[in-house]
């Protein structure tokens, strides 16, 4: 009796495959996110410490910070244009990685002023507020505050 030999591959060797194929392009998908959201988040600490060391040159000049803008501190040259500054001379704006202001608002904890930004959600606003000491997250908006314990 001759033996026969299987042509072809079977349904379930190709669901096996394709199952396998499925995990490995999950796994890849979150990783990427997951480093997406890690430079995101590296690239708005090094924004607020950069605002934070500006604010801090030019307080040694200027001695108040009351009135202190971010624009106030791309003019004077204390902050350096880079490609997240946009605006026209005069009313340029730092933008955070998720394409929102970064501000210097009025701190009313220290009668200081204070850096502000809109985060996607709580999250990535604890994550960030856990660089800095005082920081503060409400709303999805994470605000810093200039001091010392920061620069």
């Amino acid at each position: 009796m001759k033996k026969k030999y299987q042509q072809g591959i079977s349904l379930l060797e190709v669901l096996l495959s394709l199952s396998i194929i499925a995990i490995i392009l999950i796994m890849a998908t979150r990783y990427f996110f997951m480093a997406t959201d890690n430079s995101r988040l590296n690239q708005a600490r090094a924004q607020i410490g950069a605002v934070m060391a500006a604010a801090t040159g030019w307080e040694t000049e200027h001695a108040d910070v009351s009135g202190l803008t971010v624009t106030t501190l791309l003019e004077d040259r204390f902050l350096a244009r880079t490609k997240d500054v946009i605006g026209a001379q005069g009313s340029e704006e730092l933008i955070s990685p998720w394409k929102t202001p970064v501000t210097l608002v009025a701190d009313s904890s220290s009668d200081g002023r204070a850096i502000s930004l809109v985060v996607p959600n709580k999250e990535v606003c604890a994550r960030l507020a856990s660089a800095f000491s005082g920081a503060s997250c409400d709303d999805n908006t994470i605000v810093v505050p200039l001091s010392d314990d920061n620069a």
